[in-house]
């Protein structure tokens, strides 16, 4: 949703391009998308950065149409469902080393996916975990990782059988 800097007459044309991205994924029923989205959608995304409403990706009008995009395509920002309460090391964008080694930055980069990729039912595959990492790759952007588990689903995995339940694990343990 980044306009680049302050051309809010493209926004017309940005929201019609994600619309459009999105709306080629629809009917996806667990749909995971990671990257650079070039937006904070928060307050909560943004460290050190002053008046970072006047920062390009941190912009009223263009948090307002990241959470639309989300809400309307049933996607949830992973990453704040594990780490709901910001640190300083929620970015993953900084305009210079020094920024970075000062605490100061973006969170651009994102694990978004469908709602139901989070779950507390062990029979389901979900997110289990979403960090900020310290590597850059030589990089303005530091990395984001999401990790998935999907060892209770067979149904994913065809060919792989499906787990003994808890309760006739401990059956068998107690009789032995």
């Amino acid at each position: 949703p980044c306009t680049e800097w302050d051309y809010e007459d493209e926004m017309p044309r940005r929201v019609q391009y994600e619309k459009g991205r999105l709306s080629k994924l629809a009917g996806i029923k667990n749909l995971v998308c990671l990257g650079d989205d070039n937006c904070a959608q928060t307050s909560l995304d943004y460290a050190g950065v002053s008046t970072p409403s006047l920062h390009p990706s941190a912009k009223p009008y263009e948090q307002l149409l990241f959470q639309t995009l989300l809400a309307s395509n049933g996607l949830v920002d992973i990453y704040r469902v594990f780490n709901p309460i910001p640190s300083v090391n929620d970015f993953s964008w900084s305009r210079t080393p020094r920024d970075r080694h000062n605490g100061k930055g973006m969170r651009l980069d994102h694990v978004l996916a469908s709602s139901s990729l989070v779950s507390h039912d062990i029979n389901k595959p979900s997110f289990v975990a979403c960090k900020m990492t310290k590597i850059t790759f030589r990089s303005d952007h530091r990395v984001v990782v999401g990790e998935f588990d999907l060892r209770t689903h067979s149904d994913w995995l065809p060919g792989v059988p499906e787990p003994e339940p808890e309760d006739s694990k401990s059956d068998v343990s107690s009789k032995a």
